[in-house]
């Protein structure tokens, strides 16, 4: 077995052994001890199936077992991401499609979950890249595993911000509301707000862009509630750009533009020029849409 399963394999030992419970007590009806003890030593892998079961006898859920797996910044899986995001920047896509095939044949022979979450993830970046979405099973195997999970911890927050744009916009409204629903209510005011606020925001971006204005209102004022505007400044001055180009379609263009020009340009002046420039061509690309001069 490689050195997924056996890191894997010694945390699951580790986390059993702290809980004072035996092997025969964890295998349950499930499966045996003698498989487990295979499983804790590396020499086996373990399919979804029997896990879960197997952590629900050690009161633990498969979300909560995942992220301690992958809680070290040089885990396999963090290292695979930062490869994968580099190789979308480049817009390597041939080098992204031999990712996705290799993990894929890595999933099928350890029966790790973590190998077929970085195929998808490498796959829907090859489909940002080439403009197209997932295919339909592969838009069911991320849907089903982020609505089975039971709490969304870091690992589910990087699956999603990774495969969004490569699912329907149905999917990506879904998947957000998903998150706002099961996330610890501390994770809106720890390191991961960012990432938070970037899915969300491009959700919001994506509603408006498929026309679905009250959604991405929606969204905006689930941001403006989870994040104080005195703390938070950057977020509500974000969330402006988006309130300028919802009041641009109804409308109100004189004050949706100055809305979105106020972002743009607090956005320069704090040194976030990509981001301002970013917007700026979603502005005009909006304005033009309408037959509208900045």
């Amino acid at each position: 077995m490689g050195k997924i399963m056996e890191s894997i394999g010694e945390k699951f030992k580790n986390i059993r052994e702290s809980k004072n419970l035996s092997l025969r007590f964890v295998a349950g009806n499930t499966t045996t001890s003698s498989f487990l003890s295979k499983f804790e030593r590396g020499i086996s892998g373990i399919s979804l199936d029997t896990l879960m079961p197997v952590l629900r006898n050690m009161n633990m859920t498969t979300s909560e077992f995942l992220n301690y797996v992958i809680d070290a910044d040089d885990s396999y899986y963090t290292l695979q991401i930062n490869a994968l995001r580099k190789l979308s920047m480049a817009n390597d896509t041939q080098k992204l499609i031999e990712k996705s095939n290799e993990e894929n044949e890595l999933w099928g022979k350890t029966h790790d979950i973590t190998h077929q979450h970085l195929a998808l993830i490498a796959k829907a970046l090859w489909c940002e890249n080439e403009g197209k979405l997932l295919e339909p099973y592969e838009q069911k195997q991320i849907q089903e595993y982020l609505f089975n999970a039971e709490v969304f911890y870091h690992y589910e927050l990087i699956m999603i911000n990774y495969t969004l744009s490569a699912l329907p916009i149905e999917y990506q409204i879904q998947m957000g509301k998903e998150m706002f629903n099961k996330l610890p209510n501390n994770y809106f005011v720890t390191e991961y707000r960012d990432i938070i606020t970037m899915i969300i925001n491009n959700i919001i971006i994506s509603c408006i862009e498929e026309e679905y204005y009250e959604v991405a209102a929606e969204y905006i004022a689930m941001l403006k509630s989870n994040f104080d505007s005195s703390v938070y400044y950057r977020v509500h001055v974000q969330l402006k750009f988006f309130q300028g180009l919802l009041f641009i379609q109804k409308g109100q263009i004189v004050e949706g533009t100055r809305l979105a020009n106020f972002t743009i340009t607090v956005m320069d002046e704090i040194g976030n020029k990509e981001k301002a420039a970013d917007y700026r061509v979603m502005l005009d690309k909006y304005l033009n849409k309408l037959n509208i001069s900045n």
